[in-house]
């Protein structure tokens, strides 16, 4: 939500600037660059095990 508020506000600011086509661009720019930011910054789960990608300690808890 907040990204979309940023978004709309800026696209705002930006109208008042330059042309539509350019602001365009200029927020079309954003996602590709959230996309890339997941890609490179955020680890790999795929297929690894809960206990492996937390940091947290396992408490197992006897059932009755």
């Amino acid at each position: 939500v907040a990204g979309r508020s940023v978004s709309l506000g800026l696209g705002a600011l930006l109208l008042l600037q330059v042309s539509s086509p350019a602001t365009a661009t200029i927020l079309g720019i954003g996602p590709i660059v959230a996309i890339v930011m997941i890609a490179l910054l955020f680890p790999d789960t795929h297929g690894r095990e809960l206990e492996d990608i937390t940091d947290e300690p396992v408490v197992l808890l006897p059932i009755h």
